[in-house]
């Protein structure tokens, strides 16, 4: 089956993530310095920056990193293309502001005497950043991964620097990032546009590996119990974020893949088989179902609005027209005593 390239977002907040917790790819230089991650999109309510505007300003910088020792917080925001002025000015009206991050519930552990309060920006596209740090000068550093070069490296550029020592120290040298592993499905469903057909292929991925872990007659949990078990690390993602994440997979599961019931929803139970006890895909369907998921992940990258409406009866369909067998030999990847047992 044909790997989809995730956004370059995606590819950073897997960076992120890597950053502040122990790993085999990447350095875990923040958590290394002390600095674990602690939050992911967390809400940031400001009413004092523009009491007139309803719903209330909230900038939800991508992660955050804070010390047991010392009351410092990292926040580091991730920019697959342009920086965003309205955002930047968010960024430095809560450094200025302590109070209105204590104010917000979080998992930072942090308290209001003397609080460290950094960000910083980290981007694939230097070029860009640079044309709007010359528009509109960025006050804080910028990080700059290097796919091409395999590592991520300070910059100097806007003038700024971390104001806590413990983060210049972090990234004071160029970080190897050998491997970037894609193990996540995207962080936030505004991370879906670009994103389209890497979306849709974690998510099959996902619903799939869960569906070959149930037990005889157990009933496939509902979405939101998939992401959490499957993915642990969203329990770091607000509950705002996570709800719009969710709506999002909804769709698009139900838009692919939608069913003849009174409530539409994709259901693998369709494809599946008990045999003494153990759970199988059925192997005279498989190659069919991932056909099916390509033409319809691609449609979905080029298309989105108008895409074809699969539906489940096309898995058994006879009269289709013949298509190239792009998956010829994709049983033996695919041996439910090998992968689904």
């Amino acid at each position: 089956m044909q790997s989809f390239p995730p956004s370059e977002h995606t590819k950073l907040m897997n960076l992120l993530v890597l950053l502040g917790q122990r790993n085999m790819y990447v350095t875990p230089v923040l958590l290394e310095q002390g600095y674990p991650l602690r939050e992911l999109g967390l809400r940031i309510p400001i009413p004092a920056f523009d009491p007139d505007v309803v719903p209330l300003p909230a900038p939800t910088p991508d992660a955050g990193y804070s010390s047991s020792e010392k009351n410092a917080v990292l926040f580091l925001e991730a920019k697959g293309g342009g920086s965003d002025d309205d955002q930047t000015e968010k960024f430095r009206f809560v450094q200025d502001h302590p109070k209105t991050l204590i104010a917000t519930p979080n998992k930072l552990q942090i308290n209001e005497t003397n609080l460290i309060i950094d960000f910083g920006i980290l981007c694939t596209n230097l070029q860009k950043i640079r044309e709007d740090h010359a528009r509109n000068p960025l006050p804080f550093p910028v990080l700059h991964y290097n796919e091409t070069g395999r590592c991520l490296n300070p910059t100097n550029f806007t003038g700024a620097a971390f104001v806590n020592s413990d983060i210049t120290t972090a990234f004071e040298s160029p970080i190897s990032v050998p491997r970037l592993p894609l193990s996540y499905i995207p962080f936030s469903s505004y991370d879906f546009p670009g994103n389209a057909a890497y979306f849709i292929q974690k998510m099959m991925i996902m619903v799939l590996s869960r569906s070959g872990k149930l037990e005889k007659y157990e009933r496939l949990p509902p979405l939101d119990k998939i992401i959490s078990q499957e993915y642990p690390l969203f329990e770091m993602l607000g509950k705002r974020e996570f709800h719009e994440l969710l709506v999002t997979m909804e769709k698009i599961l139900t838009r692919l893949f939608p069913d003849d019931s009174e409530n539409p929803s994709f259901n693998i139970n369709k494809y599946r088989e008990v045999k003494k006890g153990k759970i199988y895909l059925r192997r005279r369907s498989l190659k069919k179902f991932l056909e099916i998921l390509h033409t319809a992940s691609v449609d979905y990258q080029n298309h989105r609005g108008g895409t074809r409406q699969a539906s489940m009866f096309e898995f058994d369909d006879k009269t289709r027209p013949a298509q190239p067998d792009i998956y010829a030999g994709i049983d033996k990847f695919f041996d439910p005593e090998l992968f689904f047992s």
